[in-house]
Formats: structure tokens, sequence, C-alpha cells
């Protein structure tokens, strides 16, 4: 007989990234096979608070600022000690772990969301700070979920963790009614156009994506194929950076940003190509929903997931980070006769929240 678990899943917000969309998407299937569960907010904000199922218990800490997290993480973990703890994003990790010390918690699992290009990145004493924080909080957890081999290989070598403490585990993406959404309709006139083909891309409006990038890259397509657009979707900081760049390269005719979306298939299923630039990916949630239709997929080969959930480059085109002409050429080629990949539908399977979920729970016991 299937064992019942309480489950506290806990994510700073419910804005529209990769690792919050995961941890509705684990609370709704938790909750469906008979758990009870927590999604614990740092505060109750963003969109996707329109996806969580009736039966989740949703526990707003509602924190104005980041510092208050702490006495009221403490408090509620000692509440919930039989809970089954699982952090999703490296930030709530943090907090959870050092609301945690001195306390015996039954379990706590952390979801390692990225690779650590991020951090590195940053000045020598917030680069110190921050990993020694983060060695410390990571120190309280009984597992960490890795979603790539890249994010693990960061972990461990830079002394976070130990290897055998961290399992690697695919993201729970597809969602149990993804198939039948792609058919909900979409009011855009460049999918009524058969004369256009268009270049699909989505994500955060952050420089890890590098958009501005795929807009430099997308000024050459079009200077070579006068029918090819492209259709960014997002939010995020640096959206008038991006508006700004469109007018600069006078692409204000045929590059759109699209306010964020709640069901995101559609325009997958529209599309004729998808394009990721990241700089660096933990995982790359986005690869996946478009494998899902049979989209093609041009991506840069950065730190973390593309290359595994791409195969090496067996289900899309892997192109190093900055050859902007490997990219020009291969979206220019993939524009040629674009074609839905049944293999590719049939591989994406993979990664459905069902599947995936069942590998979680087993690590977070």
């Amino acid at each position: 007989m299937y064992q019942k678990y309480k489950i506290s899943i806990i994510t700073p917000s419910l804005n529209g990234g990769g690792a919050e969309r995961v941890a509705i998407n684990l609370a709704n299937h938790f909750v469906s096979v008979g758990n009870e569960v927590d999604l614990v907010v740092f505060k109750l904000i963003g969109p996707y608070q329109s996806l969580i199922s009736p039966g989740v218990n949703v526990v707003d800490l509602n924190v104005s600022r980041t510092r208050y997290v702490f006495l009221k993480m403490r408090r509620y973990l000692r509440a919930n000690r039989n809970s089954l703890v699982l952090s999703v994003i490296r930030d709530s990790n943090i907090f959870v772990g050092l609301a945690a010390i001195g306390l015996r918690l039954k379990s706590i699992t952390y979801r390692e969301a990225n690779t650590l290009d991020g951090v590195l990145s940053k000045n020598l004493p917030s680069r110190f700070i921050y990993l020694s924080l983060m060695k410390l909080a990571y120190s309280r957890a009984d597992n960490i979920i890795a979603n790539s081999d890249d994010t693990k290989a960061d972990l461990v070598g830079n002394g976070l963790t130990n290897k055998n403490k961290v399992s690697v585990i695919r993201n729970p993406v597809l969602v149990p009614n993804y198939e039948k959404s792609k058919s909900a309709h979409v009011d855009e006139d460049w999918f009524r156009r058969s004369d256009l083909k268009v270049v699909l891309s989505v994500g955060r409006f952050h420089p890890q994506k590098n958009f501005l990038f795929l807009i430099s890259v997308f000024k050459e397509v079009y200077h070579e194929n006068q029918s090819a657009r492209l259709m960014i979707v997002g939010e995020g900081e640096e959206k008038q950076c991006l508006l700004d760049q469109i007018k600069k390269e006078g692409l204000t005719e045929v590059v759109k940003l699209v306010e964020f979306q709640g069901n995101i298939y559609p325009y997958y299923e529209n599309a004729d190509l998808f394009a990721l630039t990241s700089e660096w990916e933990g995982f790359g949630n986005v690869l996946v929903e478009a494998l899902s239709v049979g989209l093609p997929v041009v991506s840069t080969n950065c730190p973390g997931g593309p290359k595994m959930i791409l195969k090496n480059g067996k289900y899309g085109m892997l192109i190093p980070l900055g050859d902007k002409q490997a990219y020009v050429d291969a979206l220019l080629k993939s524009l040629e006769s674009p074609a839905k990949s049944q293999d590719s539908i049939e591989y994406a399977k993979r990664f459905t929240v069902e599947s995936v979920a069942k590998d979680y729970l087993e690590v977070m016991q």
C-alpha cells in the first residue's frame, strides 16, 4: 500500500520561474496521490498562484523583507518536525538550513536548481559570504537533489556538500494535462500567417538568459530570411533594456516581447522553432516544453542541463557559447524546412511530473 506523508515544499514566492513551477507541480501531484502538503512561501505573490490545486495548503509567511524570514521559518519548522521538508531553490535552501539549526526534523531535502556560475561571478567578498552561508546551510540537509550533472559537479567541486548526499533527478516539467493545453487559442497575428516562420524563446528577462545576444543573432537571421519573426515570452528586470535594443536594431516590426503566460504550450505548438541562448542553466524546463510538441531546438551548449536534456545534440542543435555566427547559421538552417519531430514528443514524456515525483519522494524519505 502507498504510504502517505506530510510534505512541506518551500519556495520564496510564486513568480514565473522554473523553480516555482517545480514547487507547484510537485505539490499538486503529491496531494493528488493522498499526501498532506503545505506549500510554504515567504510571500504569496506571483502569477503561479492560479495553478495551485485546491487540496494544497498554502502557508504564507508574509514577510515584507527577507531578513524577517528566519524567525517565521524557524517557527514553522518547529511546528512541523515530522514533515518531509523540500526546499526548491537556493535562497530558500539557505534560510531553511539556518532556521533548522538545533531542531530535530524528520527530513530536509534541498533541490539545487542551478549551476554556481551566477555565484562565482560575484565580487570576492560577496562570493565568500554567499558560499559560506551555503556551506553552513547545506550541512543541515539530509539529501540534495541536483537537476543536472553539472549542477552536482559544482556543489561537490566547491566543497558545499559530499557527493554521496547528492542525487541527480530531472525536473518534473510536464503536468498531467499538458497535451490538452497546447490546443488552447492564441491571439497572435504571426501564428495565423502561413508565410511567416516564428522563432520562439521563453524565459526570465535576465542577463543569464542572454536575450540581448539572441536579438543580435536574429538581426543577422532576418537579413537573410525576411519571413523570420522572433517572439520572446517572459517577464523580468531586463524588459526595458530588451525593448531599447530591439528599437536600436530596427527590429520593432519583427521582434516581439510577450508577457508571461499561464499556459505557454499553445505558443510552442504554433511556433516553428525554439531558441535558447542562456549563459548557464541548472536544467532548462523550456527545452522539455519545446520538445513535448516536437519543436526543432537550437540551444547554447552552456553549463547545466541543455546537453543532458538534448542528449548531446540528438534532440536539438547545441552551439558553443558566444559563437554568434554558428548560432546564426543554425537558426537559418533550421528555418529552411522546420518540421515537428515525433521522436522528440515521445522522448519528452520522460519528464512528466508523475514519473519524476516518484524519484523525488524516494530521496526525500
